[in-house]
């Protein structure tokens, strides 16, 4: 199976772009309680140097028991990284798979508990969708 192929099957999002150099962003330490502590003393990071252009693959809603290892296993053969960003829900039936994909170099990004709309729900309810994910990762 081709990288293309790749791309097709897994209905990626692509993005094509060259990047430049940003230094990681630390969010401010808040001592108002310890989830507020330990989610803003967190880096972030906005952007990356790279000497060219490269393309970024991201995959949304994962792990799946049956794609997503047969997905790894794709990337492994080509070397290519990846970013996952996962459903803290789909994680906690398969943390191994998550664990393969770390393991392997990739980045895992939180996509929430359940992938609620967020735009229906109280501040502290997507709070709580973000943390769960976190505990599971």
């Amino acid at each position: 199976m081709s990288v293309s192929d790749v791309v097709l099957f897994c209905s990626v999002g692509l993005i094509a772009a060259q990047l430049r150099a940003e230094p990681p962003v630390a969010a401010g330490a808040s001592e108002k309680n310890s989830q507020n502590t330990l989610a803003e003393s967190r880096i972030t990071f906005s952007s990356v140097h790279v000497d060219g252009p490269y393309i970024a693959m991201s995959f949304d809603d994962g792990p799946s028991a049956t794609l997503t290892p047969k997905l790894l296993d794709i990337l492994a053969t080509h070397k290519i990284k990846a970013t996952f960003f996962v459903i803290g829900e789909n994680v906690a039936e398969h943390p191994e798979i998550v664990a393969r994909a770390a393991r392997e170099g990739h980045e895992i990004g939180n996509h929430s508990w359940s992938h609620r709309n967020f735009g229906k729900m109280s501040n502290d309810r997507v709070r709580s969708q973000l943390q769960r994910t976190d505990d599971a990762i």
